[in-house]
């Protein structure tokens, strides 16, 4: 009479498999977990870039960017006003503005803050003659 075989995985067979499946996910995990985070700020940036284009149209029609009425604005009242669909996904956004030529646009997330901002430069603008720029009071 023949032995009958047993069909399987030894002990030690799983054993290698798991610690090479371990050793691949070590590596694997931190490089996805920074694409992640990559991603999700690429994505902030062009919603704060959307946020931008449309008050610049805002102003074409108004003659003057969003006014927050005092307050800082919420993402709800952002998307409303400016007539966009920004989705939050986990993203905390507020605007404030600071007269009818100035605001900004902040974006938070994970201890990481992005803003836009738009204002009205002042006299004390770089002022560029001859490769040296200057801090200038005034025009150059």
């Amino acid at each position: 009479m023949m032995a009958k075989k047993n069909k399987g995985f030894t002990l030690t067979e799983i054993i290698i498999t798991v610690f090479i499946i371990g050793l691949l996910a070590s590596f694997g995990l931190p490089g996805y977990a920074k694409a992640i985070q990559k991603s999700q700020e690429r994505d902030i940036v062009t919603q704060l870039r959307a946020i931008h284009a449309a008050n610049e149209v805002y102003r074409a029609s108004a003659n003057e960017y969003l006014q927050d009425g005092g307050s800082a604005l919420n993402l709800a009242a952002i998307n409303s006003n400016l007539n966009i669909n920004i989705v939050p996904n986990g993203v905390t956004y507020t605007y404030s503005s600071t007269g009818i030529s100035a605001y900004q646009a902040q974006a938070a997330w994970d201890g990481l803050t992005l803003r836009v901002t738009e204002a009205v430069l002042d006299n004390s603008n770089p002022c560029c003659v001859g490769g040296a720029c200057l801090i200038s009071i005034g025009s150059c």
